[in-house]
């Protein structure tokens, strides 16, 4: 049975509806880490297992933090520094940090990371070429995720998680991402151009409009 795991910065409600959303499609929840203060053990492990189905969340400028500013996760593609419980550790891939090892697709609840092609880059880098990335490439909020998930204003049969069965292929995970952003965002200006989705073979996702175009 494939896996999903949860690295939430902070008590956003998003999470319980990833969790609930990936459940129903027979995941099995590897680890959940829900929480601002995470403790440097509890990090660490985090970043050494390897879940199919992964989502990353808290704010995201550069790196990946908190809001109370306890802890900070930095990205390259060799690895990760933490910054957790007053200390620091940097994880090696392929030591120390093995996300990469069976990922498939990684959610980023994150502002603006698939909006900078540097940062895309460092993320296929890191985790594999192969795996689906999913987030915004600009600044957005945590209801607008929980909706996507099915947990907000979209009717759960367009949803993320509603559009999905059983062991979908890459190309169904970025069609339904950015089909649910469609439904409940295509054709407002002021935010449309935000949702983002880079497929397995690198090729970047957007929407004009209702439409999803490529980026």
């Amino acid at each position: 049975m494939s896996t999903f795991s949860t690295f939430v910065l902070g008590s956003r409600r998003d999470a319980n509806d990833w969790e609930s959303g990936c459940q129903g499609l027979g995941l099995r929840r590897s680890k959940s880490v829900r929480t601002g203060l995470v403790p440097m053990s509890t990090a660490k492990s985090f970043f050494s297992h390897s879940p199919e189905w992964l989502y990353l969340a808290g704010h995201y400028a550069g790196s990946l933090y908190s809001e109370n500013g306890e802890t900070d996760i930095s990205f390259s593609d060799t690895g990760v520094t933490i910054q957790a419980s007053n200390q620091t550790a940097t994880l090696t891939k392929g030591r120390d940090f093995q996300l990469h090892r069976n990922v498939k697709v990684v959610i980023w609840g994150g502002c603006s990371l698939l909006g900078d092609e540097t940062e895309v880059q460092t993320m296929k880098t890191l985790f594999g070429e192969e795996h689906v990335m999913l987030g915004f490439g600009g600044i957005t909020g945590w209801r607008i995720v929980q909706a996507l998930f099915g947990g907000g204003f979209i009717p759960k049969s367009g949803s993320f998680f509603g559009r999905l069965r059983a062991n979908p292929s890459p190309e169904d995970i970025v069609q339904a991402w950015m089909g649910a952003a469609s439904q409940g965002y295509g054709g407002n200006a002021s935010i449309d151009h935000l949702f983002r989705a880079v497929d397995h073979k690198g090729q970047a996702w957007k929407l004009a409009g209702k439409q999803i175009v490529k980026a």
